[in-house]
């Protein structure tokens, strides 16, 4: 987890816009931006989107563009979107019931329900977990 990649920089403003007008859409709701909270969003998204980063500053970053509030409706929904996907191959690691608090833990952080200290409590406990699985199962 504490690996630095280019996380974000296959996903471009645009497709964090085109999540939010899905999710709308879903939803039943009106896609909206709010103008200038999305101006603010969008240039920290492209500011940080091509630096290599950690995980866990992947979240820090969903989770600081979701409190800006971009978009009039599905804010959260959205950045946890892009992180559960991101996550993926972090949460393969892991068994499935590990995978799944981790999983959830990052979601609700990234959607502001639970705190930075709530977090480091899932992370420092799944760091100590025994069944994380490291490279390919064998048979």
């Amino acid at each position: 987890m504490k690996t630095k990649k280019r996380w974000l920089d296959s996903i471009p403003w645009e497709a964090v816009t085109f999540i939010n007008r899905q999710l709308c859409e879903a939803g039943k709701m009106a896609a909206r931006l709010n103008r200038a909270a999305n101006a603010r969003a969008e240039a920290l998204w492209e500011k940080t989107r091509r630096q290599r980063l950690t995980f866990r500053e992947v979240i820090e970053t969903a989770l600081h563009c979701h409190r800006l509030a971009p978009f009039a409706h599905f804010n959260g929904n959205t950045f946890v979107a892009i992180v559960r996907n991101l996550g993926q191959e972090i949460y393969a690691r892991y068994d499935p019931a590990t995978a799944h608090v981790f999983r959830s833990a990052v979601d609700h952080y990234v959607a502001g329900t639970i705190t930075a200290n709530e977090l480091d409590l899932v992370f420092g406990r799944i760091a100590k977990t025994p069944t994380t699985r490291r490279g390919p199962r064998r048979r």
